[in-house]
């Protein structure tokens, strides 16, 4: 029995497998943030980013998308078809957030980045104020989450 479940867990993968992989099947990450752990989907590609969290009744408590560009630019973020309020929170490539916007569900009003940034963190309304996560904190670990969506791809 024991040799079958070792085989079960080879071909199957394990519970690390299943971890790194979104229902979405985005690849997926923890980030330490203002002493939470976040669990957030990565998207770093064309579709990825356009598809965003669209089309969602809800978002889990400590979840989120992250956005990871290839090069730092001003960017903006839009809620069309985006049904869940959200905040978007822009870090520059040393993880420093430039500015948090909070945005309506199902509008198109730009919310742009004060700098140029490389990633762009998406999260529940107000979770970044409900623990106190401000422009100017830091974010570590993107640099590890860009390479975690490059072996996703």
């Amino acid at each position: 029995m024991a040799a079958f479940g070792l085989a079960a867990l080879l071909v199957f993968g394990g519970p690390a497998a299943a971890q790194n992989t979104a229902p979405s099947g985005l690849p997926e990450t923890a980030l330490e943030i203002g002493g939470r752990t976040l669990t957030v989907e990565i998207a770093a590609d064309d579709a990825s980013r356009r598809q965003g969290l669209m089309f969602r009744d809800e978002l889990a408590e400590d979840r989120g998308m992250l956005f990871v560009w290839d090069r730092a630019d001003r960017r903006a973020m839009w809620m069309r078809n985006t049904l869940i309020p959200l905040d978007v929170a822009f870090i520059d490539g040393d993880g420093e957030i430039t500015n948090v916007e909070t945005m309506a569900p199902e509008t198109t009003r730009m919310h742009w980045s004060a700098a140029p940034i490389e990633y762009a963190l998406e999260v529940n309304a107000e979770w970044f104020a409900q623990h106190g996560i401000e422009a100017g904190d830091r974010i570590p670990g993107l640099d590890a989450a860009r390479e975690e969506a490059a072996r996703g791809r």
